[in-house]
């Protein structure tokens, strides 16, 4: 009951991409307590329970964000992933690092299929899983799949308590790696558009509407094909 209410209450006020879903905020410490409460069950939680914890949605909200971010930060490699001594540049110099055009991840559970086409090159002995952008890793299925939660979990006794179909973001903490290979492709593609990979996000790239042809693809035929430039990623890495 209390995931319906939390979901119904939140989603006609905010649409933003980088909302938690329910569970999550469920796990935040003003949803917590409230219910939590022994003093309420299912029949006395309603959308009027959260009236009072409203005001803190934006702010629980953006520090979800910021606290996924540095689990992710620390997936980047040395020299991706260097921080700053002091506090508020390591928090942008972090975000900046995981908005470039050239960080992709990877799920481990499904392996980023369906999300882009699979590559048609025969050739290659090894795939890795699919890119994932650092946007699209944080809303991604999979990492919201239900699974059994330890009782040693700090979070077990809410999620006991919760009739969900959904677990917190990435609860297992082990299926996300960085794409390797996606990125060195994406360094190439940034490039080959005449941009600097160090500096250039993924929403520059965005927002010039870049397109870039396939030559091996098109070599001996009448039509050319030409891609977006995340597209070109996707479908050109190899393991």
């Amino acid at each position: 009951m209390a995931i319906s209410v939390v979901d119904a209450f939140i989603r006609p006020r905010y649409t933003d991409q980088w909302f938690p879903n329910s569970v999550d905020f469920c796990l935040m410490d003003e949803f917590r307590a409230l219910i939590l409460d022994p003093s309420t069950d299912d029949s006395t939680i309603t959308e009027a329970s959260f009236k009072d914890i409203e005001s803190c949605i934006p702010d629980a909200a953006g520090e979800w964000r910021l606290s996924q971010s540095r689990l992710l930060l620390e997936l980047l490699p040395e020299g991706m992933n260097e921080t700053t001594e002091d506090a508020t540049s390591q928090t942008n110099d972090a975000s900046t690092r995981l908005e470039l055009a050239t960080t992709f991840f990877s799920c481990k559970k499904c392996l980023g299929r369906g999300i882009v086409l699979q590559s048609k090159n025969k050739s290659a002995k090894k795939k890795e899983s699919h890119p994932i952008t650092y946007s699209r890793i944080l809303t991604h299925d999979c990492l919201n799949d239900p699974s059994p939660v330890n009782d040693q979990d700090p979070n077990f006794e809410i999620l006991s308590r919760l009739s969900i179909q959904k677990q917190p973001w990435h609860l297992q903490g082990d299926l996300v790696k960085f794409h390797r290979a996606a990125s060195i492709i994406a360094h190439n593609v940034v490039t080959a558009c005449g941009k600097d990979p160090a500096v250039t996000t993924a929403s520059e790239m965005d927002e010039q509407d870049f397109r870039v042809e396939c030559r091996r693809c098109s070599k001996g035929v009448s039509s050319r094909l030409a891609m977006t430039w995340t597209m070109a990623v996707c479908v050109n890495y190899s393991g």
